[in-house]
């Protein structure tokens, strides 16, 4: 596939996007086999067969004066269990479309729901274009539009998704991947562990924070625009971020008291002779000190 054009960081909204019907029953007939055992291969043909035929008339009224029934066509195909449709409504409202307003909060219900289905399916019949997209998409409203504490409960759902298809990639029996899909799969872990660093910088964690940057700069740079921009931000952030985290564990070398959070641990005053230990009151580095005074 190459490079993602990086002016249109999201194919799925391409005017100009060929329709390809065979991707749509490759993946939407695939759910409804997985996640429902009730389904018999007529029913689940039919299902099928519908659902394609919702998603090529979305597609077409899309770039239509009545791209607004498209919406409704579109939320039909993802109550049928589209990964696709899904993926799409996510997109639209997340980057907005001609008269149809961004909704943050929307676009993220809808990539939830895409991720949900695509836990469902077997890792090796997934289609990592589609999941590149979601991610993406996700990492954009996490970077740009979410705020951890006004939208804590959505940005944790995101982050538990994220992490069970993280698993799945670093799982050593994943599927052999050709070239182009292991670049993908970069691409998507990028993504992923970088929203997995800002989650840590919103709770202040700043040491896994930084540890979780240096992990995103380590997968490189794999040919995607928008994740190879999250490399550079990473090595960035991570300079930004390392004068915040002090040098010494956070435990008092007198009494052992552990701070926990971020504010005690830069109340811990550092010895000034070693360097290399804090303690947690003026009494305890006195103590400290002495040790040093003895060994003289």
């Amino acid at each position: 596939m190459g490079a993602v054009n990086s002016k249109i960081p999201f194919p799925l909204l391409e005017k100009n996007k060929e329709i390809e019907k065979k991707d749509y029953r490759r993946v939407l007939s695939l759910v409804l086999d997985f996640a429902d055992e009730d389904f018999n291969d007529v029913e689940n043909d039919a299902t099928s067969i519908l659902v394609n035929q919702l998603l090529i008339e979305a597609e077409e009224k899309l770039l239509s004066p009545d791209y607004m029934e498209s919406i409704e066509l579109y939320i039909k195909a993802s109550i049928l269990g589209s990964v696709y449709a899904n993926a799409k409504l996510g997109l639209l409202f997340l980057e907005g479309y001609k008269s149809i307003q961004s909704n943050y909060l929307v676009s993220a219900g809808y990539f939830s729901i895409s991720l949900k289905l695509m836990l469902l399916i077997p890792p090796k019949l997934w289609n990592f274009s589609h999941l590149l997209e979601i991610i993406a998409g996700l990492s954009e409203l996490y970077q740009f539009h979410f705020v951890y504490q006004h939208d804590y409960h959505v940005w944790l759902h995101g982050i538990k998704l994220m992490k069970k298809i993280d698993t799945i990639f670093q799982d050593p029996n994943f599927i052999k991947l050709t070239h182009e899909e292991n670049q993908k799969r970069r691409a998507i872990r990028i993504h992923i562990t970088y929203c997995f660093a800002l989650n840590s910088q919103a709770e202040q964690d700043y040491v896994t924070a930084l540890k979780i940057f240096k992990e995103c700069e380590r997968i490189g740079y794999c040919d995607y625009s928008t994740a190879d921009k999250l490399v550079k931000k990473a090595h960035t952030q991570y300079k930004l971020l390392e004068p915040r985290v002090p040098r010494v564990l956070p435990i008092c070398a007198s009494c052992n008291y552990e701070a926990k959070k971020i504010d005690e641990i830069w109340k811990l005053i550092v010895c000034s002779k070693c360097q290399t230990v804090a303690c947690c009151s003026r009494e305890c580095i006195i103590k400290h000190r002495a040790i040093h005074d003895n060994l003289k």
